[in-house]
């Protein structure tokens, strides 16, 4: 009982500091003028399976953080699609939480193996939020 309040505590503060490290990496990446060759598919599956995400009214508080949205009149669409993608990855990101480790959730998933696969450095909590097995001495 004492070993897991202890696996616990040191996830949870794991998860704090990775995800500072990740909202970084996320402006970063939401500053590119292109998307990704494999946006497309995250995008799609974000509106189709999980468009409570995108209509969320802290969505709209949040994205500020992350990006200014230029008028989208005229966009071009490589803008757009950039856009597109950066407001689905803000929102995966915006719900997630200091539990998201401990409860597997196949969009928290798809959302970090996505950044992971634009070049994110996962951390060893953010694999287990993704259902791999970590050490606690790896936190």
């Amino acid at each position: 009982m004492r070993a897991e309040r202890r696996d616990v505590i040191a996830a949870n503060k794991a998860w704090l500091a990775a995800e500072q490290v990740r909202r970084d990496w996320l402006k970063t990446f939401c500053a590119r003028k292109t998307a990704p060759k494999n946006s497309a598919a995250f995008v799609t599956a974000t509106i189709t399976t999980s468009p409570h995400l995108l209509s969320a009214d802290r969505l709209r508080g949040e994205r500020e953080n992350y990006l200014t949205i230029p008028s989208t009149e005229g966009m071009s669409t490589p803008k757009a699609t950039m856009t597109s993608l950066a407001m689905c990855l803000i929102a995966h990101e915006i719900n997630t939480h200091k539990s998201s480790w401990r409860h597997i959730d196949p969009r928290t998933v798809a959302y970090i193996r996505f950044i992971e696969d634009q070049g994110y450095a996962l951390s060893p909590v953010e694999r287990r939020a993704c259902g791999e097995h970590v050490d606690t001495e790896q936190l």
